[in-house]
């Protein structure tokens, strides 16, 4: 399979984070529509903090929650303003996530710590999956979208994301001939985190909807959420409003609305039914089983196991 293509569009499409962070934080600003003073201001955070980690020797995507404290401590700020660079810093984080840059967000740690300390509960908050009626709520409502292309695009976008467990940087460079629908059982070509390859599974209940978006299209190679009849990629800060979009629409309201709760809930979906924790790995492009582990907590409190007294 040729991959160089890929490489260059991702290229061009993806923020470099880790390399070039004021780049990404550009980007960033630019993609959330804000004025150039709001932007001003954002910027001069996102500075100190970065000035910060390289005081206390720690890569922008391996900040722990005691990192994000430390640096909230040195600048001496009122509670309501630490709440304020908090928030922006989670959602900055929020979006190497998407980019598969990151693998944790230790400022909405830090912020979870910081509601719990007084129940004494830990830091590290366990993942947010959508429940079994949520998630089908959610079904049902991506499955009423109008038949045009948008409605199916979004559709798609979706079932992907839910159904694959895609990080939102592996679906924006998802190419239609990386999908193998025909085959029995269908599956999916991933490049991921480290330039990384995978095979994922496709759910054969959803591979008619992926058929249909395709022949929408009128394009059978290309990006497969291109735009119609052209192909041109699909932006990560697209797929979070649509994804929010979907959500919303299904009267879903969590308080995180990322794409990222999709594959949280596609972990713990695959958990629940029994696939191995070393499969599900596979599947979602863990580099540890560390990382997947964490869904076991999950599944453990869905498992209808009932407590004794």
């Amino acid at each position: 399979m040729d991959i160089e293509p890929r490489k260059i569009q991702e290229t061009n499409r993806m923020k470099d984070w880790k390399n070039e962070p004021e780049q990404g934080f550009s980007l960033w600003a630019k993609e959330h529509g804000y004025s150039p003073r709001t932007t001003k201001v954002y910027r001069a955070v996102f500075l100190a903090y970065l000035a910060h980690l390289g005081k206390v020797g720690t890569p922008l995507e391996r900040a722990s929650s005691a990192v994000v404290a430390g640096f909230l401590a040195s600048r001496g700020l009122k509670e309501k303003i630490q709440e304020r660079y908090i928030w922006l810093l989670s959602d900055i984080y929020e979006d190497m996530i998407g980019a598969g840059q990151a693998e944790e967000n230790p400022a909405d740690m830090l912020r979870a710590r910081r509601k719990r300390q007084n129940r004494g509960k830990i830091a590290k908050r366990l993942p947010l999956a959508l429940s079994d009626s949520e998630t089908e709520v959610l079904l049902a409502s991506i499955k009423s979208l109008p038949m045009h292309f948008s409605g199916q695009r979004e559709k798609c976008a979706v079932l992907l994301l839910l159904g694959c467990g895609l990080r939102v940087s592996e679906l924006c460079a998802l190419l239609t001939n990386d999908m193998h629908l025909e085959d029995d059982p269908p599956w999916l070509t991933v490049i991921g985190k480290g330039d990384k390859e995978r095979q994922v599974p496709i759910p054969e209940g959803i591979v008619n909807d992926l058929i249909d978006l395709i022949e929408l299209r009128g394009c059978y190679d290309g990006n497969f959420l291109g735009a119609l009849n052209l192909g041109t990629p699909y932006s990560p800060s697209g797929v979070y409003r649509l994804v929010q979009r979907a959500l919303k629409r299904a009267g879903i309201l969590k308080a995180r609305m990322s794409p990222h709760v999709l594959r949280h809930t596609y972990a713990t979906r695959q958990l629940l039914t029994g696939t191995p924790l070393a499969v599900v790995k596979a599947w979602m492009g863990h580099e540890t089983i560390a990382s997947t582990a964490i869904y076991d907590h999950v599944v453990s409190a869905r498992a209808g196991v009932r407590p004794v007294v």
